[in-house]
């Protein structure tokens, strides 16, 4: 008999599709917050408008402005304001936060790369996303990071995504015991990936083995 066994492994697509949401969302951030700063309201008013915009996303965001040593260098960043999903996803008060150096709250940005890319971002103005596995500083998650510069410093929008990562470890292992089910079977399989558009959608199956 002839078995054929469909696979559905499409982290790949997943990881991309958050990148873009990611970068999108902190592209609309920097540019609320860019239109806030021209607009040159009242300071109380700028204060409402800033926190209603950073408030609505369900998404961490935090910005920073640059701290320079005597030759221009960058050697940290200060918190200027943080909205209530990055106090929630990072355990820690506004208070604790605002006017604090970044390095001094959480050091580990510089072992995991994040704070190079912050560098990078405010210097060149290039935006800068990162997903990884953050275990520093009493935090142990995997993000989804999206920065984009902002006057002299930027804007960073991170999530959560280890719910995402823990399914793509679980997909992952499937796929290794599947294949021992190929190497291992008395009946004939066929092996298929899906074929996915750019909206994610599965379109074709694309023969992998038999």
């Amino acid at each position: 008999g002839v078995v054929v066994v469909v696979n559905e492994i499409t982290d790949t697509v997943q990881s991309r599709q958050r990148a873009e949401a990611s970068e999108a969302e902190a592209r609309r951030i920097a540019g609320e917050l860019a239109s806030n700063v021209a607009q040159r309201t009242s300071a109380q008013q700028q204060s409402n408008l800033l926190s209603s915009i950073l408030d609505s996303s369900i998404s961490g965001i935090m910005a920073f402005e640059a701290v320079r040593n005597d030759e221009g260098r960058i050697v940290d960043f200060t918190f200027i304001t943080v909205n209530r999903s990055a106090v929630e996803l990072v355990g820690k008060s506004p208070e604790a936060l605002q006017g604090q150096r970044l390095l001094s709250v959480f050091p580990g940005n510089v072992e995991s790369g994040l704070f190079d890319l912050y560098v990078r971002t405010t210097e060149t103005g290039e935006p800068g996303h990162s997903e990884l596995h953050y275990n520093h500083d009493s935090l142990d998650f995997w993000i989804d990071v999206s920065a984009r510069k902002w006057d002299d410093g930027f804007v960073v929008t991170f999530t959560d995504v280890s719910a995402a990562k823990r399914a793509e470890q679980v997909v992952r292992q499937s796929a290794s015991q599947l294949q021992t089910v190929i190497d291992t079977a008395q009946t004939g399989i066929f092996l298929f990936s899906p074929v996915v558009d750019e909206a994610g959608d599965i379109t074709d199956f694309r023969f992998e083995m038999a």
